[in-house]
């Protein structure tokens, strides 16, 4: 896929994620699996955009306004939280 389709997707939370905010980051707790991880503040601002609702190019440049990040830096947080299952993608718009 190429990296501008790749942009356009929309990641959403896995819902089975409970989410704690902590003073430095937040905690992601899952209640299907019981999987434990902790986020540092960056990748907490990352997730708070992940809505279903915005696509990767939006929330990179959202983010980008108020944090100075490399897109490969944000690239490798999105990948972590798909191979992680925190976010689901949709599926690649269809070419018509």
């Amino acid at each position: 896929m190429a990296q501008d389709s790749i942009m356009q997707l929309k990641p959403q939370l896995n819902q089975s994620f409970d989410w704690e905010p902590m003073p430095d980051g937040c905690l992601l707790f899952s209640q299907e699996t019981g999987q434990i991880l902790t986020v540092n503040p960056t990748a907490e601002l990352i997730l708070s955009f992940c809505d279903g609702e915005n696509s990767l190019d939006q929330i990179y440049g959202d983010i980008s306004k108020d944090i100075e990040m490399p897109r490969e830096s944000f690239m490798e947080t999105i990948d972590r939280f798909i191979s992680e299952k925190v976010l689901l993608m949709d599926p690649a718009p269809a070419a018509s």
